[in-house]
């Protein structure tokens, strides 16, 4: 019995979250008072400690589990702090993350990570940099700050690296270092 209450106890937060997020995502418009402009109110709703994800078309794209998601400016943006979570790859692969920091767009799947990001897919390979931003139709990954990915034989380094999320293929711009052959940690 206790845990049908926890499991109500959860579902009910769940709910609740997901209200407040879709209230902010669709926003909400006040009436125009006989020719005066219209005034949309700004509120900024933070929750801890909780789950966040974006699914497309039945398919998850990612979920972060963080200790603080707020949305400063009416629900545009979701700002996200003490982030771990997984990216679902479309090859299958899963990645792991892991940053400070970040945000993600409400109307889209795109979103960074900062302050030291650590990244690994679950078939091997592994990115780490200051800051990471994703586009997600694109799948391009650019990584500035420190730059480190390795990936099998190969190692990459530099200020920035312009990748897709399977760390294959990549352009290095600024102090650029690529070694081909090696055995590298990684860390």
């Amino acid at each position: 019995m206790k845990n049908k209450q926890t499991i109500m106890a959860v579902v009910a937060g769940v709910v609740v979250l997901v209200g407040v997020f879709a209230w902010l995502f669709w926003g909400s418009i006040v009436p125009d008072a006989g020719g005066k402009k219209t005034v949309t109110p700004q509120i900024s709703a933070k929750v801890t400690n909780t789950t966040m994800s974006r699914t497309e078309n039945g398919k998850k794209i990612w979920e972060f589990t963080v200790g603080e998601a707020e949305s400063p400016d009416g629900g545009n943006t979701i700002n996200f702090k003490d982030i771990k979570g997984k990216v679902f790859l479309n090859n299958g692969d899963v990645m792991d993350v892991s940053a400070p920091q970040g945000s993600a767009q409400v109307k889209g799947n795109d979103f960074s990570l900062e302050g030291g990001v650590k990244a690994a897919l679950a078939k091997g390979g592994t990115l780490v940099a200051e800051k990471i931003s994703w586009q997600q139709k694109e799948d391009v990954l650019t990584a500035t700050g420190k730059v480190k990915i390795v990936h099998d034989d190969t190692m990459a380094k530099g200020d920035q690296i312009i990748t897709s999320s399977k760390l294959v293929q990549f352009k290095v711009k600024g102090h650029a270092l690529v070694e081909k052959g090696g055995n590298y940690d990684e860390d």
